[in-house]
């Protein structure tokens, strides 16, 4: 984790998800005495990643979360 007098801190959210135990990442960052979510992440995937691959259709989908649980 970054410490917040860098202008930016990270934060993990821990629980279950269907049974399954996730985790899931917040990098935060500091602009203006506001805090605003910079990008959200999980060690299979990355939702900058996913939002700009998926702009670009001829870019293949990498880092694309796991198929669901059924």
């Amino acid at each position: 984790a970054r410490p917040a007098g860098c202008g930016g801190a990270e934060v993990e959210a821990k629980f279950e998800n269907f049974g399954v135990p996730t985790s899931v990442h917040y990098a935060l960052v500091l602009g203006n005495g506001e805090w605003s979510v910079d990008d959200v992440f999980t060690e299979e995937w990355r939702l900058s990643k996913l939002l700009t691959a998926w702009a670009e259709p001829e870019t293949p989908l990498t880092g694309a979360p796991p198929p669901a649980h059924p």
